[in-house]
């Protein structure tokens, strides 16, 4: 029998069942090396797809990501029960994708952006074809699957993602622990990076820019980025909300006499007085006090606590009472390094060096636990604070 061209053709793309050459099994699509992660908290000012920033979308995306590994499993289950192992669809390597998109936004910030903005204008086939198939380096027909997960099914979680406690989430990648390869971390910060980061100071403006445009398209970088202040600032601000004031700020008075402190220019209410008093009943931190005056004639006392934890920071000696039994010591210079992962170490030494544990209060405890309370606040926030932003924008106030 005569066999048409057309039929031939046809035959070829039909393979029968003894061409079918089987597939091994893809699993189920979760990476079988642990990801890095890039941990972060979701923008609360960030409420709908279009208002989101790299960071915010990238996340996005990763939630695409793993939707098309739940439909890919789907599939490949469906190809199993009709024994077309033939069939099965091979997983994309989400922290690897996501890698590509931070290492591209790396080489040029300011304008390699996939955003809110860039999804919300750019057309569909530019969306498939250049930014998710040539950056993530995709095929085309799962960045097809990617930009209709991405496009129609992901939503920002903005009640769940913004609870109180509010969650940590994490993007995953391959090899990366920082969205901005350049930042720097508490863990890699010198002497003088703590020193800035306590004694930055922001003024209001700096966090509150007028520019529409950056609020309607992105709202913030980060949570964090939004508060751009030193330790200090943070402190002073939170100690002032609070009825019951924190005593570090009073360090210089601990040990005067309760008249004195009754008196201008302190004024303090007799409770007061009396605890500042009581802290310190043989007045030794007062001898302190005085040293400390000579060495900085010209700084405000109501400076004297700050001074104090930055001379404890670059690793300086203290100041002891010039009475036998009380020695100067220096706990060496303090880096990020020694804040991570914990800081207990660090405040048990700055408060043997604000106040020597052998000034005793009348209760015979020793003075220095009344500031474990401020001394703690204050090196918490290492651990939150926006390192990198403070850093910069110190940088851009000198």
């Amino acid at each position: 029998p005569v066999v048409d061209d057309d039929d031939q053709k046809f035959g070829a793309l039909m393979p029968s069942k003894q061409q079918r050459v089987p597939k091994p099994e893809p699993g189920d699509g979760v990476p079988l090396k642990q990801p890095d992660v890039i941990r972060f908290k979701w923008n609360k000012e960030i409420t709908e797809k279009k208002q989101c920033d790299t960071k915010h979308m990238l996340y996005l995306l990763q939630r695409a990501l793993e939707a098309v590994r739940l439909r890919t499993n789907e599939r490949n289950q469906y190809f199993k029960s009709i024994d077309r192992a033939d069939r099965y669809i091979s997983h994309l390597d989400s922290p690897r994708i996501i890698s590509n998109f931070l290492e591209w936004h790396n080489q040029a910030k300011e304008s390699n952006k996939f955003d809110g903005e860039l999804l919300d204008k750019t057309d569909k086939l530019h969306m498939i074809n250049n930014i998710i198939g040539k950056i993530g380096d995709v095929k085309m027909g799962p960045a097809t699957r990617i930009y209709t997960k991405l496009t129609k099914e992901t939503v920002v979680r903005h009640s769940e993602w913004c609870a109180l406690p509010q969650p940590t989430l994490e993007l995953r990648t391959r090899g990366y622990t920082k969205f901005i390869f350049a930042e720097k971390e508490i863990h890699e910060c010198n002497t003088e990076d703590i020193v800035t980061l306590l004694t930055y100071t922001c003024n209001n403006n700096d966090n509150n820019d007028d520019n529409s445009d950056s609020k309607n398209n992105h709202a913030a970088e980060d949570q964090d980025a939004m508060t751009v202040k030193g330790l200090f600032q943070m402190f002073e601000e939170a100690n002032a909300k609070k009825d019951k004031k924190n005593v570090l700020p009073n360090l210089h008075l601990v040990g005067r006499r309760k008249q004195e402190l009754m008196s201008a220019p302190y004024s303090l209410s007799e409770t007061q007085a009396d605890d500042l008093c009581n802290r310190d009943p043989h007045g030794y931190n007062q001898q302190i006090v005085r040293k400390w005056r000579q060495r900085h004639p010209n700084e405000a006392m109501r400076n004297y606590w700050k001074i104090q934890i930055i001379s404890f920071v670059r690793g300086e000696r203290n100041i002891v009472p010039d009475v036998d039994g009380f020695e100067s010591v220096s706990f060496g210079a303090l880096t990020g390094a020694k804040l991570t992962p914990n800081t207990k170490d660090a405040v048990n030494n700055l408060l043997a060096f604000l106040l020597p544990p052998k000034i005793v209060s009348n209760k015979g405890n020793a003075s220095n636990i009344g500031l474990r309370g401020g001394v703690n606040q204050i090196f918490r926030e290492f651990r939150k604070v926006y390192v990198f932003g403070i850093l910069n924008a110190a940088v851009s106030q000198k």
